[in-house]
C-alpha cells in the first residue's frame, strides 16, 4: 500500500515538474543479475534453439524420405544429432572471453565484460585476478 502511494505521489510530482525523470544509470533501475541466472538464461535460449532445430531437421528428414522413417532408431537419431548445433559453445565462449553471444540479447544492456580473463604474463599478475 505504501509503495503504491509513494508511486502516485512521485507521478504527480513528475507531472508538476518538481522531480526529474529517472535515468537508466540510477541504481534503483538496476536489477541484480547473478552469474547463475545469466548462465541459465543462456542455456535456456540455446536449448530452445536446439529443440527448434531438431524439429526442423526431423521434419525435413521425414518429408524427403522415400519410405517411412523410424525416428527412434539409433542410426536416425545419430544422423539428426550430427546436424544439430552444440548447446555448450555459447557458454564456453562466455566463460572464456566474457562476451555474450545471444540471439535475443537476454535483455542485457551490455554484451561484453561479464568475465575477467586471467592473463598469465607473469605469476603475480595472474594471481592478482583472484584476490
Amino acid at each position: 500500500y505504501n509503495l503504491l502511494i509513494f508511486m502516485i505521489r512521485k507521478l504527480y510530482a513528475f507531472k508538476d515538474g518538481k522531480c526529474a525523470e529517472e535515468g537508466a544509470d540510477n541504481p534503483a533501475m538496476h536489477e541484480v543479475m547473478l552469474g547463475g541466472h545469466l548462465y541459465l538464461a543462456l542455456l535456456k535460449e540455446r536449448a530452445e534453439t536446439w529443440l527448434k532445430t531438431l524439429r526442423i531437421e526431423m521434419e525435413k528428414l521425414i518429408r524427403n524420405a522415400e519410405e517411412p522413417v523410424d525416428v527412434t532408431s539409433e542410426s536416425t537419431v545419430n544422423k539428426l544429432l550430427k546436424r544439430l548445433p552444440d548447446v555448450g559453445n555459447a557458454l564456453q565462449y562466455l566463460l572464456a572471453t566474457g562476451n555474450l553471444k545471444s540471439q535475443s540479447g537476454l535483455d542485457m544492456m551490455q554484451v561484453s565484460g561479464f568475465a575477467i580473463v586471467g592473463d598469465k604474463l607473469n605469476y603475480h599478475r595472474w594471481l592478482s585476478h583472484f584476490r
